[in-house]
């Protein structure tokens, strides 16, 4: 037993769920979305916050078919806080919008909401993060829309899930820098549209925003203005050193979210294998059988691996 026997069971339980898929339909897939990005707080003119709604956008409630924890007046106001089943919003998402239609961003599921405001330089990437679970049959965003003209289609999925998975958007650039008072100001803030045939609750989101400072000169002027800019750029470095650590420790936190949901979406294909839709009994008998091998022997694998370790150490 090894990493390469191991490696060949994966493959083989990959390959059985693929054919499957293929076969049968409907299976769920993996699709954490975009990696985490390490925002570094030395980059040159650069330095990112991390927002969440405060408003809605401009089209209110169109869309949202119900609330828990909240006022569906103020819908958002459950999207503020990453507590579960506590507080969240159910969009209307019980058709499936593909091909587009004309109005898709309202007929489609769909959340529109404010972000908090900001100070700082204009806005030239960002990652929005939804907490999000698929009901009934699979959702999947496909379009990030910001500031009422900025429209990036994506598709990622909210999986099938009891619990809620981080979903992420990432624009590592924007085509078109998004002037601060636009967004300040912009009622359209932040939507999402969501395809599917299924509904889906969101429990939380949050925007991480980078922001260019702008080009950085000498210090300039007489002794004392260039002695006070000198001293203030010497903080400056050092609260730099504790964004760095902070933002490192975001970054380790976010690729443990990104393991999970990968982890969870596998489990969910696994379950599914397990209990395949309008499969014939005499047929999922030996799947599961198959599956439940496989997975015996990668069970075996990283047993003896591990007890290889601890003999070897």
């Amino acid at each position: 037993m090894g990493y390469e026997s191991m490696g060949k069971s994966i493959f083989a339980l990959g390959l059985i769920a693929f054919l499957a898929a293929q076969i049968f339909g409907s299976a769920p897939t993996i699709n954490p979305g975009a990696t985490p990005v390490f925002q570094s707080p030395f980059a040159v003119n650069t330095y990112s916050s991390i927002v969440t709604p405060d408003a809605n956008g401009t089209d209110n409630t169109i869309n949202v078919e119900s609330v828990v924890g909240c006022d569906q007046v103020q819908y958002w106001h459950c999207l503020e806080t990453n507590d579960g089943d506590s507080s969240y919003v159910v969009l209307n998402s019980t058709f499936d919008s593909s091909p587009a239609s004309p109005d898709i961003w309202h007929t489609a599921g769909y959340v529109n909401v404010h972000m908090t405001n900001l100070t700082g330089g204009t806005i030239n990437a960002l990652t929005l993060t939804v907490f999000c679970r698929s009901v009934g049959n699979q959702t999947t965003i496909h379009n990030f829309h910001v500031d009422g003209n900025r429209e990036y289609p994506v598709t990622v999925n909210c999986p099938l899930s009891d619990s809620y998975t981080p979903v992420r958007v990432q624009i590592d650039q924007m085509p078109q820098a998004w002037p601060l008072g636009d967004y300040n100001n912009a009622s359209t803030g932040i939507a999402l549209s969501f395809r599917g045939t299924g509904k889906v609750y969101v429990t939380y989101m949050e925007l991480q925003v980078s922001q260019d400072v702008g080009q950085v000169g000498d210090c300039v002027g007489n002794f004392f203005q260039v002695t006070g800019c000198q001293i203030g750029r010497f903080f400056t470095a050092f609260i730099k050193v504790f964004q760095f650590i902070f933002n490192g420790i975001i970054f380790i936190v976010s690729w443990a979210s990104y393991g999970i949901s990968i982890l969870v979406q596998a489990i969910g294909i696994l379950v599914w294998l397990y209990a395949i839709p309008s499969l014939p009994t005499i047929v999922q008998i030996p799947i599961s059988a198959l599956v439940t091998a496989l997975l015996a022997h990668i069970a075996l694998n990283i047993a003896a691996l591990i007890r290889g370790s601890s003999g070897g150490a």
